[in-house]
């Protein structure tokens, strides 16, 4: 979903600085629509492949660069 919908939306179901829950992050559109409308948020993305996407997206949009994390399963 575009940003500027996802923004909209934000602003009718909270306030700022209100932590929001995205349990399907797929793009990460979510996390940058709730930085620009100074909400917090929460993603989840289970799939490696588009968890890298993600990252690399809200890296390139935000202009911040997240740490690696090293994990197993």
């Amino acid at each position: 979903k575009p940003v500027e919908l996802i923004e909209e939306i934000i602003e009718y179901i909270s306030r700022p600085c209100e932590t929001l829950l995205d349990q399907y992050a797929g793009s990460g559109n979510f996390v940058i629509a709730c930085y620009n409308k100074n909400r917090n948020s929460i993603a989840i993305e289970k799939d490696d492949e588009m968890f890298k996407k993600m990252k690399n997206n809200i890296e390139s949009n935000l202009d911040i660069k997240f740490e690696e994390i090293d994990y197993e399963y």
